[in-house]
């Protein structure tokens, strides 16, 4: 059955695409028809003599049509354009109160292209997704100390039903920098979308694969505190989080011309003035819904979810293994974990005032976070011993008594004293085998010496590295010390003695060989 026949205005619009070079795949999907009805106008025929010139609006004769493709073509979006172009008219102008859509189809008519695709719809509350902006040009500060261009990163989180937008600004995407932002997002929207959408950066995934992801514990024990669900998109599939590529690189392209001649000082103008940008951004009305996303997130915020009383404090993760002293290292301190643990894998978060200590997801310890400028600072719980009886006689003290015995009496009473020392036999293990490794640099004679010289100077229990320092400070002196050993030269001037022709000088003769005497004018020898 043939299709209905198009009308002139169709007709019109395939022979003029044709005029501009464009094939008939392009121009079938330029105005949205089949490529079998281009291929029946395509030749046109005496089809040009009874179609009727197309109306054109005459609004349309004062518009620089070329300056506008020229705008969409540096990045401006259309209808950005027309509302900026807008707002600078008079009222007299033809153009003011000229609907956009009337806008859209001149421009059309000039300038074919691909229709945009509208994405997929969610129901309220159900999702946001957060990502970066990718390509970021000229979107930074100057810091005023140096005069350099610092380069920012523009944060985005978008809600899936009311398409509302929040913004940041950062310095980096690092985790500390990333759910500060999210954060920031919940406050915006005024509450906490069921499901989370991010891509698979390292503060939200530490390892993707086709399968499920693995997620930062940090980020996970966020996703926690606020009640909501991680869900990382799958690596290179764009689609998983649509909304977010489109509507950030909307609002970068909304926002990119007012940036143009403007100068930031510091990170807070800059975010200060992007997140009013976002505000302006978010009142403007959509012309598919005939609201603005700040009154659709009204009909959104009952279905978020309520966010928690106290905001989440950023933590650091890490993993240890407890020394047999029953302590682990974080930050150049020592904390104790519960005897039973030694030698097993636990999982530290540090936050800003504590550190806290996890097996199998169970908090075994917590501790006062030392300040920065300690190091080697202990902070114990006596209760995480084993009974002092029992310490006394484990391998590991036993083993390092017989091994000091072995290097010398010095070597096995620093041990002693060391493991005597403190509220626990074990209070001071770590420096008893620093000094017992120093054996695989130094000799137990040296080592005895060294400590030797520390008594004598009244440090009974010197550490490990300051016993290094001793014997390396020994063997220099040694080496200047040493005589020199002069080997027979047979050039040298002067009788040698008849002994040095067989072997070397016997002990003193050079010392008693005299002096070689010359007269002026004698070149003989003596």
């Amino acid at each position: 059955m043939a299709g209905k026949r198009k009308g002139a205005r169709m007709i019109l619009e395939i022979q003029r695409l044709k005029g501009l070079g464009l094939g008939k795949k392009a121009i079938a999907r330029a105005l949205r028809i089949s490529r079998n009805t281009v291929k029946q106008y395509w030749e046109g025929g005496e089809v040009e003599n009874r179609v009727p010139t197309v109306y054109q609006a005459p609004w349309s004769e004062v518009v620089d049509w070329e300056g506008v493709r020229k705008s969409v073509e540096r990045g401006q979006a259309l209808a950005h354009h027309w509302e900026a172009v807008q707002e600078a008219l008079p009222q007299a102008d033809p153009r003011s109160g000229v609907p956009y859509v009337s806008f859209w189809r001149e421009y059309r008519r000039r300038f074919p292209e691909v229709p945009l695709v509208l994405g997929k719809m969610y129901p309220p509350g159900a999702n946001c997704e957060i990502d970066y902006k990718g390509s970021r040009p000229n979107f930074g500060f100057v810091d005023p100390s140096t005069g350099t261009f610092i380069l920012c990163e523009l944060f985005g989180a978008v809600l899936g039903f009311s398409r509302y937008l929040s913004v940041d600004a950062s310095l980096t995407q690092q985790k500390a920098d990333f759910l500060r932002s999210i954060e920031a997002a919940y406050r915006d929207f005024g509450g906490v979308p069921k499901v989370s959408v991010t891509d698979n950066l390292t503060p939200a995934v530490t390892k993707a694969g086709k399968g499920d992801a693995d997620l930062n514990p940090d980020y996970a024990s966020f996703c926690a505190h606020y009640n909501t669900v991680a869900m990382p998109a799958r690596p290179r599939k764009p689609k998983d989080k649509n909304q977010i590529e489109s509507e950030l690189g909307l609002f970068f392209r909304w926002l990119r011309p007012s940036l143009v001649g403007k100068a930031f000082r510091s990170l807070p103008e800059l975010r200060e003035y992007t997140r009013k940008a976002a505000e302006r951004y978010n009142s403007r009305v959509q012309r598919r819904t005939g609201q603005s996303r700040v009154q659709r997130l009204e009909e959104e915020k009952p279905h978020l979810l309520s966010l928690p009383p106290t905001p989440y404090e950023i933590c650091e993760w890490r993993t240890a293994r407890p020394h047999p002293d029953c302590h682990i290292q974080v930050r150049k301190n020592f904390y104790s974990v519960p005897y039973a643990l030694r030698g097993k894998q636990v999982e530290v978060r540090i936050a800003s005032a504590t550190v806290e200590i996890f097996f199998r997801g169970e908090r075994v310890a917590t501790h006062r976070l030392r300040a920065s400028n300690e190091q080697g600072r202990y902070a114990t719980n006596p209760g995480h011993y084993p009974e002092a009886q029992k310490a006394l006689l484990e391998t590991v003290p036993g083993a390092l008594r017989r091994k000091a015995a072995e290097a010398g009496p010095l070597t096995e009473q620093v041990v002693k004293d060391l493991f005597a020392l403190g509220n626990h036999p074990l209070r001071y293990l770590r420096r008893v085998q620093g000094i017992l490794a120093l054996l695989r640099e130094v000799t137990a004679q040296e080592l005895e010496e060294a400590i030797a010289t520390f008594r004598r100077l009244g440090e009974a229990l010197p550490k490990p590295s300051m016993l290094l320092d001793a014997v390396r400070q020994s063997r220099a002196l040694r080496e200047e010390a040493a005589p020199i050993a002069r080997r027979d030269n047979r050039f040298l001037r002067g009788t040698m003695p008849a002994s040095s022709r067989h072997g070397s000088l016997p002990e003193g003769a050079l010392e008693t060989h005299e002096p070689i005497t010359r007269t002026q004018g004698d070149c003989s020898w003596p």
